[in-house]
């Protein structure tokens, strides 16, 4: 993440592996709609492959925690991988919808909103 060259080159080669996999998993799926998860869909272009956008936010301080918990990453290491992601303001911009992650309970209310509107909008 510390190389813009080096990350462009790495995101050259497993981008591409990542929507063809995706692709494949998607046309296998039965459900009323499927989830793409990705942190740079849109600097991928993976936006592209959905109909409707979500951005999930939490603070800055609170994602280094828990992704230094979850990856066993440096300080140094989450906010270089954060440096390399979209703002975000700009992410709030793009998305379609917006859950702000403070408090699971909040978080959880927002998901279930969410999956009622998709099947709706899915059955359309």
């Amino acid at each position: 993440f510390g190389s813009a060259e080096q990350l462009a080159k790495l995101n050259s080669i497993v981008h591409p592996a990542v929507k063809e996999d995706y692709l494949h998993w998607h046309e296998e799926q039965e459900g009323d709609y499927t989830i793409l998860e990705s942190a740079i869909l849109f600097e991928s272009g993976f936006d592209k492959l959905v109909d409707k956008t979500v951005a999930i936010l939490a603070p800055t301080p609170m994602r280094i925690e828990r992704a230094m918990k979850r990856d066993g990453a440096t300080r140094e290491q989450i906010e270089a991988r954060i440096k390399a992601q979209m703002s975000d303001d700009e992410l709030m911009r793009r998305a379609d919808f917006a859950i702000v992650n403070f408090q699971l309970e909040d978080v959880e209310k927002d998901v279930v909103e969410l999956n009622h509107r998709f099947k709706m909008m899915a059955n359309e």
